[in-house]
């Protein structure tokens, strides 16, 4: 044997035995369930054909029975068992920005809801409502509709019936407005705001009798609509939106039909279901809001129902046989950002303990002009 061959030998003999030291057995092909054998390493280290290695493998062996510093050691690999290192799950932290408690520019509105004025009855809750004005302070005052029932046009009792006989004339439910109106502003006295009033369905029997007499359209309408715009109070039909800050104020919203949306729980169904933004009404005298969210972070719609502003415990004709749950009270919001961010209702016993002893002053005419601003908002 020649110093080469022995050389190449020794080469192998030696980088088998680095294999083996390295936990690589001595068969073996690999692939998924054959791990990759000492054999094959040395195979691609020396770039020898399979057999040729082998050949070469055979002929160590016979050397070492001759001499032991020939041996391959094959007892040299050790079957390395997998450790299998259990770690302890750890929740990822994922950390979202709150949301601004900032607000911008917060604003703050007052809602009258349906009072239902009518000849004949107390009206110093109006006084003590604009008491409560002046006292709030707000930048907006909304009136959300049927601020006097209308009466005289209803068509539950027809004319030709004795309770059709007993209602009073258009004139009367006129006059009551007025001077609920004049208390109203007497207690607002010199806070200056922007005021609003969204007419309600009871409004509507007005506009509806001028139509079905032709003769008479816009006598008592116009007469109506004056009271209000006299004294600053910008006015939308029956309902349209009136928006403040991104907030929709209505006296109820209306479906595709131009029917109202209505249900004992219409907050938390319908109305919240459609809705897009925020909204204020009334029409049920159920004071109640409702938080539904919207797809995407953070987005959300409130509706609130701000109740009635009748006398407390009051109970229309209409209603006396149903189960009514109505709220008496007025409403103070807060908004900011496109929502409603506070709502305070103030119930109307409450209203009537602050102010029922305040003595009121005869109003004239130019006292009743005080506080007056030209109204505008967002439409």
């Amino acid at each position: 044997m020649d110093d080469k061959e022995w050389d190449e030998l020794k080469f192998i003999q030696e980088k088998l035995h680095e294999a083996l030291d390295k936990g690589y057995p001595p068969l073996g092909k690999g692939g998924i369930n054959n791990p990759t054998g000492a054999r094959v390493i040395v195979e691609k280290i020396t770039g020898l054909p399979r057999t040729t290695l082998q050949r070469r493998i055979d002929k160590i062996e016979k050397l070492a029975l001759q001499s032991s510093h020939w041996t391959i050691e094959w007892h040299r690999y050790k079957e390395v068992q997998p450790q299998v290192i259990i770690e302890e799950y750890k929740k990822p932290i994922v950390r979202i920005a709150a949301q601004s408690t900032t607000f911008s520019n917060p604003t703050k509105v007052f809602v009258i809801p349906d009072a239902h004025c009518s000849p004949d009855e107390n009206i110093d809750r109006f006084y003590w409502i604009g008491k409560q004005i002046n006292e709030y302070q707000p930048d907006y005052v909304v009136c959300i509709g049927d601020f006097c029932s209308f009466d005289s046009v209803g068509t539950f009792d027809k004319n030709h019936t004795v309770k059709g006989g007993a209602k009073p004339p258009i004139s009367a439910d006129i006059q009551i407005t007025k001077e609920a109106l004049e208390l109203l502003h007497e207690g607002i006295g010199s806070h200056e705001c922007y005021k609003h009033y969204c007419l309600g369905n009871h409004e509507v029997r007005l506009y509806r009798y001028e139509n079905e007499h032709k003769e008479v359209v816009g006598a008592f309408s116009q007469q109506y609509e004056t009271l209000w715009r006299s004294r600053g109070w910008g006015i939308s039909e029956y309902g349209d939106f009136y928006f403040i800050k991104g907030v929709a104020f209505v006296h109820v919203p209306l479906n595709e039909m131009g029917r109202e949306i209505g249900g004992k729980m219409a907050e938390a169904s319908q109305i919240s279901n459609s809705a897009t933004h925020d909204i204020v009404f009334g029409h049920s005298h159920r004071e109640r809001s409702w938080r539904a969210s919207k797809l995407g972070r953070g987005n959300y719609v409130k509706i609130v129902n701000v109740g009635t502003a009748m006398e407390f415990g009051h109970i229309e004709k209409y209603a006396m046989n149903n189960a009514n749950g109505w709220s008496y009270g007025v409403s103070q919001l807060l908004l900011a950002d496109g929502h409603i961010q506070g709502h305070n209702f103030i119930s109307m016993i409450e209203l009537k303990e602050k102010y029922g002893d305040y003595k009121r002053q005869a109003s004239s005419e130019s006292d009743g002009q005080n506080g007056d601003t030209s109204e505008h908002g967002e439409n």
